[in-house]
């Protein structure tokens, strides 16, 4: 009996069966084994690996970029562009031959002509302006996991073939003493020209970055007056807005009288009030600096600005600031917030007016919450509390967790509860429904895990009040989407 052939199979078969557990290299050689297979496996295939892509500065990357928005097919799957920061170093050991520097030393020559001559801008706005469904572009400095088929990661398309060449991997952050250092800044500046230049509005730009100590200078959201006809459109369009940021990078830092930076966030606020429209914003900060986000939080809530009408989502993110200066952005918004999501934000606090737990220690997020709950026209409808902690600027941060049924089970005893370790506490508690529901409970959940032994009063007075502030920083990280 004959076997069947691959063509007479139905679609879901070729698609789930056979096509899905292929690599990546066979399934390309699955696809020109004829024109039905290539057109019977087209959609799967451009769904996978053409909806979203990642590309970066380098002439053969961008050629790619602009190949697949010419494309009839490919162009129309495109949705999703990350622009990677990966980039040649100015020294670099690790040769093993001098063909592998020699490639080496041309991608680098060829890097620093696009930057500088502008030419990496006009590719962009080349490829940009023929994706017709384009929704989101962004910029990374990592490769994210995900790649099912061989388990890897989905690099910026060029970088493994620099590695193959050189022996070298680009690095996607910055790099101590490099001029690129600050590459984020000049990439956003980039895209935003680029797609002014397109004439190609779209309505989210992302900029996720993990390197310590990176993120966007309050400069990069610098746009000259005599341009903002050419900006409008694209302003005009943006709806979400995910940021990555660092207001002390790369700026000169300006004082008048011992004041803070008078400079700090200038150029994002102003960036900011130029997006009517827009809906989700996002806020994560690379900071030395713990209460980096502080003047960003009170300027959002300050109601003679108003600056974000339509905003409906805010995620803020490993910074920290009083209570009461979110609880003015959340009731400034709160006919058209519905989502806040807070992710190692700690809450600084004054050594009075606030809600003490039983061992008569200071708890500003139970305080947070119940005023939170009696903000009026309150309209949230989700909330994530990750990660969180409080503080007063001279003792050691304090973790604030959420207690578990499990722990609660052995009743309020709390040394009885962390005998329970990790299963004791949740890190994260998200909810979404009315807020009357839930905001009750996670009031009652809300745990400061104080030390054991610690004397808040004790550690009150003994230490000087002049001294710095724990600089042991978290973990960064930033959100997920």
């Amino acid at each position: 009996m004959a076997q069947p052939a691959l063509a007479s199979m139905p679609i879901e078969l070729l698609v789930h069966i056979i096509a899905t557990y292929l690599s990546t290299e066979d399934l390309g050689a699955l696809r020109l084994t004829s024109k039905y297979l290539e057109q019977a496996l087209f959609d799967s295939f451009a769904r996978e690996f053409f909806t979203k892509k990642q590309f970066m500065l380098t002439t053969p990357s961008l050629t790619t970029l602009i190949d697949i928005a010419k494309h009839p097919a490919l162009s129309k799957s495109l949705q999703h562009v990350i622009i990677g920061l990966d980039h040649y170093q100015y020294t670099s050991n690790g040769f093993t031959t001098f063909g592998e520097a020699e490639k080496y030393y041309q991608g680098f020559a060829d890097q620093q002509y696009l930057i500088h001559s502008g030419q990496d801008r006009e590719m962009l706005a080349e490829a940009l302006c023929a994706l017709p469904n384009l929704k989101t572009i962004g910029i990374r400095d990592y490769s994210a996991v995900g790649r099912v088929r061989e388990g890897s990661r989905w690099n910026s398309y060029g970088a493994p073939t620099v590695f193959r060449e050189t022996g070298l991997m680009l690095p996607p952050h910055k790099t101590g003493a490099d001029i690129l250092a600050a590459l984020p800044a000049k990439m956003f500046t980039l895209i935003m020209n680029a797609l002014a230049d397109a004439k190609k509005p779209v309505p989210e730009i992302e900029t996720i970055l993990r390197a310590i100590g990176s993120g966007l200078s309050d400069a990069a959201f610098y746009l000259p007056e005599y341009q903002s006809v050419k900006f409008e459109p694209v302003l005009q369009g943006l709806k979400t807005l995910l940021l990555t940021v660092n207001p002390g990078m790369a700026h000169p830092v300006l004082h008048i009288d011992n004041s803070d930076d008078v400079m700090g966030h200038r150029y994002l606020k102003q960036f900011l009030t130029r997006l009517p429209n827009l809906t989700h914003l996002r806020l994560n900060y690379q900071s030395h600096d713990r209460c980096a986000g502080k003047p960003m939080v009170e300027w959002l809530g300050d109601s003679k600005i108003f600056p974000l009408p339509k905003l409906e989502r805010l995620d803020i993110g490993m910074t920290a600031a009083p209570p009461e200066l979110l609880l003015r952005v959340i009731a400034l918004h709160a006919q058209t917030l519905r989502h806040i999501n807070l992710w190692k934000f700690g809450l600084t606090y004054p050594r009075q007016d606030i809600t003490h737990d039983v061992d008569d220690r200071p708890h500003p997020w139970r305080s947070f919450l119940e005023t939170l709950a009696g903000v009026p026209n309150l309209n949230l409808t989700n909330i994530m509390l990750g990660n969180t902690y409080h503080y007063d600027g001279v003792n050691p941060p304090i973790n604030v967790q959420f207690i578990t049924e499990a722990a609660k089970a052995v009743g309020e005893d709390t040394e009885k509860r962390l005998t329970y370790g990790h299963k004791a506490f949740d890190q994260t508690r998200e909810y979404h429904g009315k807020m009357s529901d839930f905001l009750p409970k996670l009031i009652e959940d809300a745990f400061a895990r104080w030390p054991v032994g610690y004397s808040h009063r004790a550690q009150r007075f003994d230490q000087n009040e002049d001294e710095d502030m724990d600089s042991d920083d978290d973990e960064d990280e930033d959100f997920e989407d």
